[in-house]
């Protein structure tokens, strides 16, 4: 019980003060930070009010009133939170009591997200697009399956850390090869359905086929993730480990939280800030993602310094 309470004792020190902050800036700064023809120059703009109405609803964003609350690409870290407090601790306690109990549990969890997550886009009658709707795209319920995934994965790299089988060259190029094309077919598999119909290369879905997609696709790409890091972590994949382990990578790795907190913020500073009209096509696109990457790194690296390590580091101090 003690693991568990400093668990999320830790959670919530670590995701709190750069979210707070961020909160702070978005909800008093953001008006007065640029001008242009579309900014949200008015204090009393919706987006704005609503975090001055509910900016204490952080963490329960993806249940409680989520329309009218602040900073809405919150609803991850409240998924994120609730299920290391819920899911976490009954899925590990059962695994440590009967193995079956805790593997059934896991894939019951992953089994009815999905199902849950079909019957509400067949109901409704959502297409491809509609990926974003509320009521599939920041639920918990309908999310839980691909966290519960990531703890499966977690627990078959922490009981069978190895391959049994001959670590042979003939081996390791078979494995290797076959396990990242089957990850990579499952990658992009979602990316390609959607882009063929939203395309016209294929034809376009009936309700029950669109309904299956929306429900299955982040199973698809969860499960290339899952396989991606097994054949890394059990020594398989040592060309992808190799990149991914390089240096240059750990700097924006732990920047990727306040990343990931700033990033829309700067996208309504670059769309609505702009001064004169442009056309989005291919190079623009190219151009806002490779500006909003550089800038949100940057802003990410002054609010974590600020925020995260230091209130870390007295974390460290006060529990060691």
């Amino acid at each position: 019980m003690k693991f568990w309470l400093m668990l999320i004792v830790h959670r919530f020190i670590r995701l709190t003060p750069a979210y707070l902050v961020t909160v702070i800036f978005f909800t008093g700064l953001l008006n007065h930070i640029y001008d242009g023809p579309f900014f949200p120059q008015d204090i009393h703009s919706p987006v704005i009010e609503n975090c001055r109405k509910h900016w204490y609803f952080f963490y329960l964003t993806n249940v409680v009133d989520f329309k009218n609350s602040c900073l809405q690409w919150s609803w991850y870290i409240a998924n994120d939170i609730q299920f290391t407090v819920i899911l976490a601790p009954i899925f590990i306690t059962l695994l440590m009591w009967k193995r079956i109990t805790g593997i059934l549990f896991a894939l019951s969890f992953i089994l009815l997200s999905s199902l849950i997550t079909y019957f509400t886009a067949y109901i409704h009658s959502f297409e491809i697009m509609d990926i974003v709707k509320e009521e599939i795209y920041v639920r918990p319920y309908t999310r839980c399956g691909t966290y519960m995934f990531g703890m499966l994965t977690g627990w078959l790299l922490y009981d069978y850390p190895r391959v049994e089988m001959r670590n042979t060259r003939r081996n390791q190029i078979f494995i290797v090869s076959i396990g990242y094309l089957v990850a990579a077919f499952l990658f992009v598999l979602p990316i390609f359905v959607s882009y063929g119909v939203l395309s016209g290369l294929l034809t376009e879905m009936s309700h029950r086929t669109a309904a299956a997609y929306l429900a299955f696709h982040r199973l698809s790409f969860t499960l290339g993730i899952g396989i991606s890091v097994y054949l890394c972590a059990t020594g398989w994949g040592k060309p992808i480990y190799n990149l991914f382990a390089w240096s240059g990578f750990r700097v924006p790795a732990r920047l990727t939280y306040s990343a990931y907190l700033i990033h829309p913020i700067l996208v309504i500073i670059f769309i609505n800030g702009a001064q004169t009209p442009f056309i989005i096509d291919q190079l623009e696109v190219v151009r806002l993602t490779t500006s909003t990457t550089v800038f949100s790194y940057i802003v990410a690296y002054i609010l974590s310094m600020t925020t995260e390590y230091p209130i870390s580091i007295l974390e460290k101090y006060l529990f060691r």
